[in-house]
């Protein structure tokens, strides 16, 4: 009788440990642990990593085309400043040689300066003066207005008296 109660004993054993064996958290630790799933962990950590290199390289593509247009936009606007910049040359040669051809000295240049200024300024005071007369005139057109009406009133009153002096 002892070894079918120490065989009880050994078989309740058994399905205890049977049981903490097959327990889900313990399948989880031991599955956890295999090299197959670390591979596997290891192979999706790096295929996620890799999308996100292919993302970065997406984004550093665009941008690379954006830098791209933008340099040939500047070098577009620069070709464009050479061009003017050889043109202003080209002018300020021609004025240059202009110039020359008339031999006039800078002090001349100084002296007809001087006189424009001069003239301004004769021309801003003579405009000045001939805007007073005017008003001058229009005050006195005025003045003489009135007066002319004085005038025809006083007439037309002198003509009323002389007519009722008549009629009488």
């Amino acid at each position: 009788m002892r070894d079918i109660e120490k065989l009880k004993m050994d078989i309740k054993m058994l399905e205890s440990e049977w049981e903490t064996l097959t327990s889900t958290d313990v399948i989880i630790i031991l599955i956890k642990k295999t090299p197959l799933v670390k591979i596997q962990n290891e192979q999706d950590r790096l295929e996620n990593e890799g999308d996100k290199l292919k993302d970065l390289i997406s984004q550093l593509e665009s941008e690379q085309q954006k830098l791209h247009d933008s340099i040939l936009t500047i070098g577009a606007d620069l070709d464009v400043l050479e061009s003017d910049v050889s043109n202003l040359s080209k002018e300020k040669i021609e004025l240059q040689a202009t110039v020359d051809a008339q031999e006039i000295s800078p002090a001349d240049v100084d002296r007809m300066n001087s006189e424009r200024d001069q003239l301004v300024k004769s021309l801003e005071i003579t405009c000045c003066k001939l805007d007073e007369i005017n008003k001058e005139i229009w005050d006195s057109e005025i003045q003489i207005q009135k007066k002319m009406d004085h005038v025809i009133i006083y007439l037309l009153i002198l003509v009323g008296k002389t007519r009722s002096r008549v009629q009488h």
